[in-house]
């Protein structure tokens, strides 16, 4: 499996306990992503999820081969990886984060906003950041805004909130 096929999907937050559990914040609202078994890469190396426990809106997870504190520690702060065919699917109306950045953004007049570059989450809405030759924009991620995105095509098509 190459490097192209992992996903960012969260990052290691803090350690918990003595017996190797790490908190994780995971990048989607899906509850139970991380399962016993499951596969993920954390700096170019696999690790199988050992154990889960709940833990607010982060995930406590303990994986095979981080036993102890001191193994647990070296992982703060790293991104958390899985394949892309290990992802869950998504419905037809719905998106990964990857799937969205570097595509074109027109708006619904069909005017060139630019492309997708980054993505930045503020904890009520993402926001897409936007980029042209001239300018970066700013687009908030939100139903209103976002009318259609057309994987084949990789584009976005927004109606903004404001005038540009």
């Amino acid at each position: 499996m190459g490097s192209n096929d992992l996903i960012l999907i969260g990052k290691v937050i803090k350690t918990t306990g003595i017996d190797g559990f790490l908190i994780v914040q995971a990048y989607s609202e899906k509850s139970n992503r991380f399962i016993a078994n499951q596969e993920f890469h954390i700096d170019n190396k696999r690790y199988i999820v050992e154990n889960t426990k709940n833990s607010n809106k982060n995930h406590k997870v303990k994986f095979y081969d981080v036993n102890s504190l001191d193994e647990a520690k070296n992982l703060i702060g790293k991104d958390i990886m899985q394949s892309k065919a290990m992802l869950p699917n998504k419905n037809k109306d719905s998106f990964y984060h990857y799937q969205i950045l570097d595509s074109n953004v027109l708006t619904d007049k069909g005017n060139n906003l630019g492309k997708v570059v980054e993505i930045i989450e503020t904890g009520s809405n993402d926001v897409l950041v936007v980029r042209n030759n001239k300018e970066e924009i700013l687009i908030p991620l939100l139903s209103g805004v976002l009318i259609k995105y057309n994987e084949k095509t990789n584009t976005l098509i927004v109606q903004l909130p404001y005038k540009i």
